[in-house]
This record gives structure tokens, C-alpha cells and sequence, in this order.
């Protein structure tokens, strides 16, 4: 009950969604290839929106209900059947994510 209390208190739980989702932000990896520190942005579970979401019920809402999160995707189709089975349903949860933000998308094989 004592830590259920103190994770109630805890400053995370007390700072504005709006503020989370800008810290957010700043963990996505850099978008410009013309930055040397470029990192390529997977449209999978292990990129940055999804593991965000896996934290916690609170986080998960505030990064599926924040657009910027969302709107640049880096994909890469390297078997055919695979874009239909896990790529493609992913890609769309992505672009319903991005909301009206333009959509930087990325393709690779």
C-alpha cells in the first residue's frame, strides 16, 4: 500500500502529458541523413514510439496520442510476404498515429 502511495506521488506521474510527450521527442533518433549521427527509424516494435508505449499504460497513451512521435518512418521490405503479414499492419497503425503532420516515409529493400 506505502508503494502504491509513493508511485501515485511520484513527479512523473504529477508533470502534464504535454511535457512528457516533448521529452518524447528527444528520444527519437535524428531524421536528417545529412546529420552525421543519422540513425534509421524502423517501423518496428522495437523502435522508438513502441518502446516508449511498453512502459506503462501512461506513457503508451501519451505517445500513441502524440502525432510528432509518428510521422517519419524509415521501411525496409526485404521478403514480399512479409509486408502483408507484419510491415503493412504496423505501417498503418503508424500513419493513423501521425493524425494530419505530412508523413516523411522511407523505403528500403
Amino acid at each position: 500500500m506505502i508503494s502504491d502511495l509513493k508511485a501515485a506521488l511520484s513527479p512523473i506521474k504529477r508533470m502534464p502529458d504535454e511535457i512528457i510527450a516533448l521529452i518524447f521527442e528527444h528520444c527519437l533518433p535524428k531524421r536528417s541523413p545529412y546529420n552525421p549521427g543519422f540513425a534509421p527509424f524502423y517501423c518496428t516494435r522495437d523502435a522508438t514510439p513502441p518502446r516508449l508505449g511498453l512502459v506503462c499504460s501512461s506513457w503508451r497513451r501519451i505517445a500513441h496520442a502524440h502525432p510528432r512521435l509518428w510521422c517519419n518512418v524509415d521501411l525496409s521490405i526485404y521478403q514480399s510476404e512479409e509486408i502483408f503479414t507484419n510491415t503493412l499492419p504496423r505501417l498503418l497503425n503508424w500513419i493513423h498515429r501521425s493524425g494530419s503532420l505530412p508523413l516523411t516515409l522511407t523505403l528500403r529493400q
